[in-house]
């Protein structure tokens, strides 16, 4: 597969920046979706719910939310771009 550079950042700046995504994402390997799948289906514990709740500190999961939220928008843009390059209909 081949990987837009708008991609990669972004994957990095979620998933973590390391030598091997980096790699990864160069080779345009698809198991990138494989993580962006594995990573989507995170959730919160009722116990960090009701203590974030409690302490009024509702930042940590607001972060965590908000990745989650990145994440599954990351899986959808590599799953149109799995299937269109499988298509061979590039963008």
């Amino acid at each position: 597969m081949q990987y837009p550079e708008e991609f990669k950042e972004e994957v990095l700046k979620t998933l973590g920046d390391s030598e091997e995504m980096r790699r990864l994402l160069d080779i345009g390997h698809d198991i990138i979706g494989r993580y962006l799948d594995d990573s989507r289906h995170g959730s919160f514990s009722a116990e960090e719910i009701v203590a974030a709740c409690e302490s009024l500190n509702l930042q940590d999961l607001y972060q965590k939310a908000k990745k989650q939220v990145a994440i599954r928008k990351l899986y959808n843009e590599w799953s149109t771009l799995y299937h269109q390059q499988r298509q061979g209909t590039h963008k």
